[in-house]
């Protein structure tokens, strides 16, 4: 064997070994996590969507599942975790990140289907708002509606004198009805409804925990507000991604969010079921009490928002509102 052909082995070789590393390389893996318990409902899409993205992506895109709240840190931090880059990717819900994002909280005011707010500027709009502070929107997993929950009956749409316990989002509704809005992690609503330190709780139509039938007497309705789960990624991440990892999320999200309207409404019919089952009774405001319950809801929500974001906060209720 001669020396070229030698040498040309050897530069074959050392190619390969360079090339190697590109190759392994190709698949990127983003770090993911969600603002609720791994398995709970708010996360269970997400999880969904996690697992379809790494068998898609098999060789181009990965999402390392870390796990959610409060095993990943505080809930109401994660927001401020993907904006750093501590995490890649996430699923939130709104009002968890408004300390980031406080115009997050208009999303659930939302009026229109996803698909309508792709197409009329409002998505595009609120991602703009988002990549201001640092993060990409994708988009959503997970749809339900708000109720207020009590131990004792009322008679129409006054909260006076009513202690309950709500998340940032409720505060501005709830306050301009007369009660007074408390804080609290969700493992201490069943002890504070049971020693009566709170007279009840606002919390969606699913996710309910089960200790807390014992404690639960009445569900107001109508339901109020369409709470969503939001997927978020680092903004410096979102950018780094190629062309087509950047659509294969994409595609997938639009993909999940073609569901959400149908397991909404099977979803919450099931929870409101189940309520039913374990003895919840239902106060059901009709003609002017609903009015105003829905009035109030929706009013009190968008002057709130309005105050915390003047600029962004009155184009995003055109965009969102009917």
């Amino acid at each position: 064997m001669n020396f070229t052909k030698l040498t040309c082995i050897a530069v074959a070789a050392i190619g390969g070994l360079a090339a190697a590393p590109a190759s392994m390389a190709a698949e990127r893996v983003l770090s993911g996590a969600s603002s609720f318990p791994v398995g709970h409902i708010f996360s269970v899409k997400f999880e969904k969507f996690v697992k379809v993205v790494n068998e898609r992506g098999k060789g181009l895109l990965k999402i390392d599942y870390k796990g959610g709240a409060p095993a990943i840190g505080s809930p109401f931090t994660l927001g401020a975790k993907v904006q750093q880059g501590a995490f890649d990717i996430a699923t939130i819900t709104g009002p968890y990140y408004a300390s980031v994002v406080p115009e997050a909280q208009a999303l659930q005011l939302a009026e229109i289907p996803i698909q309508e707010q792709r197409k009329n500027g409002a998505f595009d709009y609120v991602n703009k708002v988002h990549m201001a502070k640092g993060i990409y929107y994708l988009g959503r997993t997970f749809n339900t509606v708000f109720h207020v929950y009590l131990k004792n009956p009322i008679k129409g749409p006054q909260l006076k004198g009513l202690h309950l316990r709500i998340a940032p989002h409720h505060r501005d509704f709830i306050t301009s009805l007369g009660a007074t809005a408390q804080r609290s992690n969700l493992a201490e609503i069943y002890t504070y409804m049971e020693n009566g330190t709170i007279d009840g709780f606002a919390w969606p139509a699913q996710g309910f925990l089960p200790d807390w039938y014992k404690v639960t007497k009445y569900r107001v309705d109508p339901s109020f507000y369409t709470p969503a789960m939001h997927v978020l990624l680092n903004l410096k991440t979102w950018k780094s991604l190629s062309g087509k990892q950047k659509k294969l999320l994409n595609d997938l999200i639009v993909e999940f969010e073609a569901t959400n309207a149908q397991e909404q409404r099977a979803g919450d019919a099931a929870a409101w079921k189940k309520m039913a089952d374990k003895g919840v009774k239902v106060i059901e405001f009709k003609g002017a009490d609903r009015d105003k319950w829905l009035t109030t809801a929706k009013v009190a929500a968008w002057k709130g928002i309005a105050k915390r974001s003047p600029k962004h906060g009155p184009a995003l209720r055109k965009l969102l509102a009917k």
